[in-house]
């Protein structure tokens, strides 16, 4: 609908992330492969929304969190991942942090980048860097919906690492 238009890229990778999310839950091993392709045609679209607009916290947000998930899944799937499906992805925590703190410096009000980067943080035993981070989520305004709920769960993690 919109190939030059960076939000369509950063949409559909979202979209595609989060039904691998579930699909990868929902039928495990049976749909890996399925889960792969998906997780690779989601990096390609947010690096070409990354291109069309270099300046859009979005797609910073979501490699932030593509980092942070392919990172912390539990080792048994790595290694069937390089085993049988032709090799895993070059993930870490530290290009999760710095992906996300790019999306807090592009927007420093944006409730979702400060929530993530606080998990992220909070994943790499950065605890008093996740709370300063929670806080800011908690004490940016509020813009949408989503805000709303992603408040009440800074809050609820703020919790746990108090």
């Amino acid at each position: 609908a919109g190939p030059d238009i960076a939000r369509t890229h950063t949409t559909l990778a979202t979209a595609l992330g989060r039904y691998g999310h579930w699909l990868a839950h929902e039928c495990r091993v049976r749909c890996a492969g399925r889960v792969v392709d998906m997780g690779k045609e989601g990096y390609r679209a947010t690096r070409r929304a990354i291109q069309l607009d270099p300046y859009d916290s979005a797609p910073f947000i979501v490699l932030g969190i593509y980092h942070r998930d392919l990172t912390t899944v539990p080792l048994v799937v790595k290694v069937i991942a390089r085993t049988f499906l032709g090799g895993y992805p070059p993930v870490s925590l530290t290009a999760s942090a710095t992906n996300l703190e790019r999306a807090v410096r592009l927007d420093p009000g944006d409730v979702t980048a400060n929530l993530e980067l606080a998990r992220t943080y909070a994943e790499m035993d950065r605890d008093v860097d996740a709370r300063a981070q929670l806080r800011a989520a908690l004490d940016s305004t509020t813009r949408e919906r989503l805000d709303v709920v992603e408040k009440e769960e800074a809050q609820r993690l703020l919790a746990t690492l108090e």
